[in-house]
This record gives C-alpha cells, sequence and structure tokens, in this order.
C-alpha cells in the first residue's frame, strides 16, 4: 500500500509598501473547504525623516479587524532636521485608547542616525503565523556581529522570553517554542547592529 502525500498551502502574506517605507502586511489562513480568510493585519508607517511613527497590530474577528497592540512614537526635530524629543505611546485595550508610555530627550552630545533598514525587514519572517506551537524565526542581510540581543514580548510589554542569538554568515534561524505561553499576540525583538527589528506574531 502506497500513501501518497501533496503539500498544501496554509497561509500567505501580503505586504503592501508605500514610497518611504511605510508597509501593510496582512496574514491570511487557508479554510478547510477551500479559500483564504483574513488573520493578521500588521502596519507601520514613517516620518519625512524616515522615522517610525508606529506600529499597529490588528486581528480578524467576526468578519472586522480588531486592534490588539499599536505604538505611537510622536517625535520632535530641531530646526536642522535632528531628533529632539521622542513621546511613545502604547494602546490601551481595555480603555480602547493610547496612553503615554515614555519620553526621550536628546541633547546635543548624542548622534542620533535616523532611518531603518528597509533590505533587513523585508528579509525576516516568522512562520508559521499564527501558531499554535513551535515557530521558526529567520533573519537575513546580518552584518558580522556578536550575538543579538532577542525577546518574545506579550501585548502588556513584558519580556516572556529572552534570547541570544548567533548570526551564521549573515543569517539567524531560530525555532521559538511558545508553547507555555497564553493564546494572544506577541512581539519578537532584535537588538542587530544595524538597529531594532521587530516581528509580530499570533499564538494560537
Amino acid at each position: 500500500m502506497s500513501t501518497t502525500m501533496n503539500w498544501r498551502d496554509n497561509e500567505r502574506i501580503t505586504i503592501t509598501y508605500g514610497s518611504n517605507g511605510s508597509h501593510t502586511d496582512i496574514t491570511e489562513v487557508a479554510l478547510p473547504a477551500g479559500g483564504w480568510e483574513n488573520a493578521v493585519r500588521f502596519s507601520e508607517t514613517f516620518d519625512g525623516h524616515q522615522y517610525s511613527e508606529g506600529y499597529v497590530q490588528e486581528q480578524w474577528l467576526t468578519n472586522a479587524w480588531q486592534q490588539v497592540y499599536g505604538v505611537q512614537y510622536i517625535a520632535r526635530y530641531t530646526p536642522d532636521g535632528a531628533l529632539q524629543r521622542n513621546l511613545t505611546k502604547e494602546y490601551n485595550t481595555s480603555l480602547g485608547r493610547y496612553v503615554n508610555y515614555q519620553l526621550d530627550n536628546y541633547t546635543d552630545f548624542i548622534t542620533i542616525t535616523l532611518g531603518t533598514n528597509l533590505a533587513l525587514a523585508a528579509g525576516s519572517s516568522v512562520y508559521p503565523n499564527p501558531s499554535a506551537g513551535p515557530t521558526t524565526l529567520q533573519v537575513k542581510g546580518l552584518r558580522e556581529q556578536a550575538a543579538v540581543p532577542t525577546e518574545v514580548v506579550n501585548t502588556l510589554g513584558q519580556v516572556v522570553l529572552k534570547l541570544l542569538l548567533q548570526p551564521q554568515q549573515g543569517s539567524i534561524r531560530q525555532t521559538l517554542d511558545l508553547g507555555q505561553l497564553p493564546a494572544g499576540a506577541y512581539l519578537v525583538r532584535l537588538h542587530c547592529a544595524e538597529g531594532v527589528l521587530v516581528k509580530h506574531l499570533i499564538k494560537q
């Protein structure tokens, strides 16, 4: 008796980019009877200085997008374009609005490099996502560097997992076992030499 196994797509991600690097990522999951259903939407915008204005994470619930997490960055610049102050706000699901979280003031003895590494963001992924068990983090395009501090953060801003990941030939490939964590939305943050890379993940 022979058994034939065929590959079957179980999710797909559509990414739409704006002219300045702003992007919207929509993850869809395959339905047992065929077709696709929305699962997760992640949006990030950048200002004219290519500094992040924040990101929003939503889940598809009862046939509508519902926000489960979000961060706003409100930056203030000097007349010559240097970052002077940044106010961070986090979305509070209980209140249904953003609340102040942190205020950073920058003085003239700190050098700030603005911008985002779009190639690094495009070369990174977390799959499967959503996931009920282990998921794989993959990052490509890293320059030579020491181990990369990595953390998994829940919607309350709590770090629930810490890792040190060593790039091999400019790449990281790591299995994340979130089996002991409750279902919900999480952020995977990598503190690379190129900057902070953030990926979103839904644990089912």
